[in-house]
């Protein structure tokens, strides 16, 4: 009986173990393939997006953390990821201006 294909779960923690042992570009490739099979999820999008940090692939870093927070605004993750991808980028007004977003809309204190 041949194996169960691997699903987005296993992807996402032979990334992390991969991560984990500094091994960004292998982790981004675990990434790739979980999202592969969970194109929706926020999660890998953030986690490949640390990994093309680490890789000082910056613009892909920048696309998968604006893509983690369109799928999840609510994901303090995926604002954090941005504004280091912008500060990367040499952006200093863009990033501060995305870390000042790490308080999802959700949980926003709104005035009196």
């Amino acid at each position: 009986m041949p194996a169960a294909p691997a699903t987005s779960d296993d992807h996402k923690k032979e990334g992390n173990e991969l991560f984990a042992k500094g091994d960004f570009l292998r982790a981004a490739a675990a990434y790739t393939r979980g999202i592969k099979a969970a194109p929706d999820s926020h999660v890998l999008y953030s986690n490949r997006a640390q990994a093309f940090l680490r890789l000082h692939k910056v613009g892909k870093a920048l696309e998968d953390a604006d893509r983690c927070i369109a799928l999840a605004p609510d994901f303090v993750k995926g604002y954090h990821r941005k504004a280091s991808a912008l500060h990367a980028l040499g952006e200093p007004a863009r990033s501060e201006e995305a870390s000042g977003l790490t308080t999802p809309p959700s949980l926003a204190i709104l005035p009196a």
